[in-house]
């Protein structure tokens, strides 16, 4: 079921009308069952990271399709991508400057692996492309934001 939550963690219903009209990422990884003050900590940092992307005249979170907050030690962002949404890992802290991490390098991603589903960029240093897949043999590859591999 699809529900409204606001900064504080209330559950809401949607009003009568058209759910479609609404522009702002889904939530996943909390429910109505959780505790108030278990949905309230999760929505500071979902906040924390929309202003975060916003910074700097920014304007990434409008590429934001969805954000699982199921952890809150790796939140996790679907991003529009025209060439096909990816999931990015971002950790607990320094949204901006990782999503900006991707932004500089997902094109030699995908130059460089078949198809690129994921990117872990909790690390400092280093960058996983792909780890939410199967194992497989690792691809290190350099890039200047740390090793590239694909798992």
């Amino acid at each position: 079921k699809v529900s409204l939550i606001d900064a504080q963690g209330v559950v809401m219903d949607l009003p009568a009308g058209n759910a479609d009209s609404y522009s702002f990422p889904v939530i996943t990884g909390m429910g109505v069952a959780e505790p108030l003050s278990t949905r309230a900590a999760r929505m500071k940092i979902f906040m924390r990271l929309m202003h975060d992307l916003d910074a700097e005249d920014a304007h990434h979170s409008q590429d934001i399709n969805e954000v699982d907050l199921s952890d809150p030690e790796d939140v996790k962002v679907t991003a529009a991508d025209p060439k096909g949404e990816v999931l990015i890992h971002l950790g607990s802290s320094d949204f901006l400057d990782r999503y900006k991490v991707f932004l500089a390098h997902i094109q030699d991603w995908r130059r460089q692996f078949q198809k690129v589903n994921s990117v872990d960029l909790r690390y400092d240093r280093q960058v996983i492309v792909n780890p939410d897949e199967g194992p497989r043999p690792p691809k290190p590859a350099a890039t200047r934001a740390g090793r590239a591999g694909s798992r």
